[in-house]
């Protein structure tokens, strides 16, 4: 087996991320919403003071009140989330060589080893996280990404688990296949079709069996997932949507901090190129921002900052006579380039 892995999950994120920006909100049913249509929209985090009382992320928000007149429903704001998770990012990256960042609240890291040091150092990230950001996470340590995510689960909320190579057959025979992350809900009802409650029994099907029902390469996957056997590497490399930097003003003008912004996004831009541009102002109790794509694809400095100073000044008239807390900038719509020359992007 190669180097342990770490998995650093924030705990209903979207929701905490509102708690952290209202703290009162804590001790009450908090439920963050996406709307698509009007009014209609559904359930995207809910904090656990609002799962206690059944409320669930992809229940209609409409839902929310029937089952508690108390529980404040609040209008995602990814802007805000992303700035939120891009501290974050940054302090795990910071602190690890290799870093996978699987989603907006969710990265892998490779551990050392097993050593005391090793988990002392992650329960320290761990504790970076919450005293700098002040976002709960819970991490789970295992062998490969899929055993640190069922690490991750059992250790929810806000807790931290290791599962030692000697303990991974007793911690899965003890779940049902359904707990089993990476393994649809389509193929968990299947299981259940043919019998299986618990992965003991899953264990007990030959694999033959498996690709027969699921196909060659699906069985051998839930064959080994079953197991606690999981190839997949960690990916560093993993391609983002968007690269994004967020500077504490504690005092400036938005409008100093627009060149180290640019600068902080070109460093990690690498040999690629972006087509659309944004700026975020992160208020005591709002978000705004804007965006702009651009006629094609560019990587240059100037013109990013040209960019970012007028979409600042436009998120700014929108808030007269607010400060913002924190100003940042992002690209998107990125694409890999040869060489960083017009020709390249047209």
């Amino acid at each position: 087996m190669g180097d342990p892995v770490a998995l650093f999950d924030m705990d209903y994120f979207f929701a905490q991320c509102e708690e952290l920006r209202n703290p009162g909100l804590s001790d009450k049913p908090v439920a963050v919403c996406i709307f698509t249509m009007g009014e209609k929209g559904a359930v995207s985090s809910a904090n656990y003071v609002a799962r206690r009382l059944g409320i669930r992320a992809g229940m209609p928000c409409s839902r929310v009140k029937d089952l508690s007149p108390e529980a404040v429903l609040i209008k995602a704001d990814p802007d805000y989330y992303k700035s939120v998770s891009s501290r974050i990012m940054n302090i795990i990256l910071k602190e690890f060589e290799k870093v996978e960042v699987a989603s907006i609240d969710e990265a892998y890291a490779e551990v050392k080893d097993y050593s005391e040091d090793a988990i002392s150092h992650v329960k320290a990230v761990k504790d970076e996280i919450l005293s700098k950001v002040g976002i709960k996470c819970s991490v789970g340590i295992g062998s490969n990404k899929l055993i640190a995510k069922i690490a991750c689960e059992l250790a929810k909320p806000n807790g931290f688990l290791v599962i030692y190579d000697e303990e991974i057959d007793k911690v899965l025979k003890g779940l049902s296949p359904d707990e089993i992350p990476f393994i649809g809900k389509s193929t968990q009802r299947k299981l259940r079709e043919m019998g299986v409650r618990t992965v003991e029994d899953a264990q007990s099907i030959p694999i033959e069996v498996l690709q027969k029902e699921f196909g060659e390469k699906k069985g051998l996957m839930i064959y080994e997932f079953l197991r606690g056997i999981d190839r997949r590497p960690l990916n560093p490399f993993r391609k983002r949507k968007e690269l994004i930097k967020f500077i504490t003003l504690n005092g400036r003008d938005p409008h100093d901090v627009v060149e180290q912004i640019a600068d902080g996004i070109l460093e990690r831009l690498g040999n690629r190129a972006f087509r659309r541009v944004g700026v975020v102002l992160i208020y005591r109790g709002a978000t705004s921002s804007k965006r702009k794509s651009l006629a094609t694809w560019t990587s240059d400095r100037d013109y990013l900052i040209s960019v970012l100073k007028e979409l600042l000044d436009e998120a700014l008239s929108e808030q007269p006579g607010e400060t913002p807390r924190r100003v940042g900038g992002f690209v998107e719509d990125l694409r890999e380039v040869k060489e960083k020359g017009l020709m390249d992007y047209l």
